[in-house]
């Protein structure tokens, strides 16, 4: 997998190439990349989160903002991207949340089945049927820890963010 960096990131450009990623300068990395990591903003990319997604569904390019993530932020969103996608189950009813997690490549189940492997759950607790919950709940403990998540609380702009930073 191709990774752009822009200049100013020779440490990390380093671990990179050390881990076997093919980065290449930023401004001269053509087609082909997946990953851009840039440090230096100016104003038009001066409001970008520190995780956005550029390009059509399912053939989006990951842009980190390395001016607001650490180095270890950064190399494991690298490793999240170029790794076997992360587990999420979804309870039926919410298929516009499904379309999404299944075209940035995440791996879904469904709600009360294979849970292996499963770092954030999606619920729509609309009447109330689960025990009064948070729109964001966190369950068990270090790698057995699970979030989660409300759709009947959250908006899908939401969800997609908090299922981005939970399943890192």
């Amino acid at each position: 997998m191709k990774i752009a960096i822009q200049t100013g990131l020779k440490t990390l450009e380093e671990l990179l190439k050390n881990k076997g990623y093919d980065v290449v300068p930023f401004r001269e990395s053509g087609l082909g990349v997946k990953i851009s990591i840039v440090n230096d903003i100016d104003e038009a990319y001066e409001e970008i989160d520190p995780v956005t997604f550029y390009g059509p569904e399912g053939d989006e390019m990951v842009l980190l903002n390395a001016t607001q993530l650490s180095q270890e932020d950064i190399l494991r969103y690298v490793e999240k991207y170029t790794t076997k996608p992360q587990r999420v189950s979804l309870q039926n009813g919410l298929e516009v949340i499904k379309e999404k997690l299944l075209a940035k490549g995440y791996d879904v189940v469904a709600y009360g089945e294979d849970g292996k492997n499963v770092k954030v759950t999606v619920i729509n607790n609309v009447e109330g049927a689960y025990e009064e919950i948070d729109p964001v709940s966190f369950f068990g403990e270090g790698e057995n820890e699970m979030v989660v998540l409300d759709a009947s609380k959250l908006t899908e702009d939401q969800i997609m963010k908090y299922v981005e930073k939970y399943t890192v």
